[in-house]
């Protein structure tokens, strides 16, 4: 089963091929699209008509959200963007990102609705978990670092365990924009995370950039492993169980996978955070432990 709730498909063509008077209602009614469990696939020539249509949109809702913005600093004055904007530029954006994965503007976009509280940040991250169940999307560096922008934004301030403030928006987390140290995922968050890398390397061969992503995931579950203390047992248990499973599907992998050059360096890198994880929480029962050998 996918790990994404969608999964989005450019096909060539326009979608007529696609339906005949056979065609199930439930599966004819979002013609000329292909809606099928939770999977989506968009013909190619209907995406770039759209793409064509939308950049106009965009531009005029994006100068009107600068406009917007540009009068106060305070949330709720800048939140007067008109609805009907909002919900233009949100489209708009998602089209001009269907077509190009890449496009700066567009995510910049978002990221400031996200800001605003205008569009809610678990919402962007599952649009863009299926963003990268697209070939060209799954490759794209700049998609990948705007997820963990996301992941940085989707939980309230915090401190972490070494009394730094790690808040969205302090200047401690401006410096590590781009890590997710100190952020304190739960077990269920470093699961979609580590199965969203894994799909996105399966979509696109020796993805580096999935692969980096997947590294940044296992460094911070490390990092948080170690600092759990004794009272929180429970969240450390169900973070082992990730480290666990994380483990033995990285050797799966590169038993099917044995020129993924990726793969192996991610799984020696991981490797030397299960060691050090071995020494500094005492597991008798390692999940980091190498097997033995024949």
């Amino acid at each position: 089963m996918s790990p994404c709730s969608l999964a989005i498909e450019l096909l060539p063509g326009d979608g007529s091929e696609w339906f005949t008077a056979e065609t199930p209602p439930e599966a004819a009614q979002h013609a000329p699209f292909l809606f099928v469990d939770g999977h989506l696939g968009v013909p190619q020539k209907a995406a770039y008509k759209a793409y064509l249509e939308s950049i106009t949109i965009f531009r005029r809702c994006r100068t009107r959200l600068s406009r917007a913005t540009s009068l106060s600093t305070s949330r709720r004055e800048s939140q007067s963007l008109e609805a009907n904007d909002l919900q233009d530029l949100l489209a708009s954006s998602a089209v001009l990102l269907l077509a190009n994965p890449a496009h700066q503007s567009a995510l910049n976009a978002r990221c400031r609705l996200v800001q605003l509280g205008a569009l809610d940040a678990a919402h962007q991250l599952k649009f863009v978990t299926a963003l990268l169940t697209l070939r060209d999307g799954a490759k794209q560096s700049i998609l990948w670092h705007h997820r963990r922008w996301l992941l940085r934004h989707s939980l309230p301030e915090h401190t972490d365990k070494t009394g730094h403030q790690s808040a969205t928006g302090s200047s401690h987390s401006q410096d590590r924009a781009d890590s997710l140290l100190g952020i304190p995922l739960d077990a269920s968050a470093f699961s979609a995370e580590f199965a969203a890398a894994a799909q996105a390397c399966e979509i696109y061969p020796r993805n580096y950039y999935a692969w980096t992503h997947r590294y940044l995931c296992a460094e911070a579950l490390s990092i948080l492993l170690e600092q759990y203390s004794a009272d929180s047992q429970d969240r450390k248990a169900g973070l082992t169980d990730v480290w666990k499973e994380e483990r033995a599907r990285i050797r799966e992998w590169i038993d099917r996978h044995i020129s993924d050059y990726s793969a192996m360096q991610y799984a020696c890198r991981f490797e030397s955070l299960g060691r050090k994880l071995r020494r500094a929480l005492e597991w008798s029962d390692s999940p980091c432990e190498p097997p033995e050998k024949d």
